[in-house]
């Protein structure tokens, strides 16, 4: 029986050259754990004078908030997508067609300003 690798072993060639999917993957299996230290961070900024951060501990903060935005946002669209298809929708095509039509309203105006 082989045994199970419950550990992702990263050496810095893989974080350096990590594909999407492999940072996908990572993000996954990490999730549960970034949403429970970013909870622990909010609640000890409560506790800390904005005064004693540097401008780095500012922007790495920043960072951390757009990473996990950005996650949030696509377990959305994930959910999204599932919805539509369950619906019997194409995401694909159905967020192509609002592009299309969202580009020919805003050609309209354009050209209605111009006048």
């Amino acid at each position: 029986m082989r045994k199970q690798i419950k550990e992702m072993r990263v050496g810095n060639i893989d974080v350096e050259n990590a594909t999407l999917a492999k940072r996908q993957r990572w993000a996954e299996l990490q999730a549960k754990d970034v949403e429970k230290i970013y909870a622990d961070i909010q609640s000890k900024l409560k506790q800390i004078p904005k005064d004693q951060w540097t401008a780095w501990d500012v922007e790495s903060l920043n960072r951390i908030e757009a990473i996990l935005g950005d996650r949030r946002a696509d377990e959305i669209r994930n959910d999204i997508e599932r919805i539509m298809t369950l619906a019997g929708l194409s995401y694909g095509l159905e967020r192509a067609s609002h592009y299309k039509k969202h580009e020919m309203l805003k050609k309209l105006r354009d050209e209605g300003e111009e006048t």
